[in-house]
């Protein structure tokens, strides 16, 4: 079994991330965002990389974007980290809408 799958698949079966009650990412700003994603990277990597990966699936839906390109992946969280350090008071969303690589990537 290839190791995307395999690593795919093991996203199943990662604990919940965050509180009880999950993060509302609506009201979480760039600087709150990070914050989680490196306190996460030193004890959950799976964790951070679902969080990615619904970042990536919500900026390609809200762009009309319906594939999933590993290298358009890597550059979108890339992108979402460098925006979010430039503009830590802003929404994490909104740079996730900015660093989606086009309104009609993955179309």
């Amino acid at each position: 079994m290839p190791a995307r799958i395999v690593f795919l698949l093991s996203l199943w079966f990662v604990p919940a991330v965050g509180s009880a009650n999950g993060i509302d990412f609506k009201d979480t700003s760039c600087s709150v965002y990070l914050s989680k994603i490196e306190a996460l990277s030193k004890s959950n990597m799976p964790s951070v990389a679902l969080i990615l990966t619904w970042m990536y699936g919500y900026a390609s839906g809200v762009s009309g974007g319906s594939t999933f390109e590993d290298a358009q992946f890597q550059a979108f969280a890339q992108a979402l980290d460098a925006f979010c350090r430039r503009n830590p008071g802003e929404m994490v969303l909104a740079g996730a809408r900015i660093a989606f690589p086009s309104k009609t990537a993955g179309r």
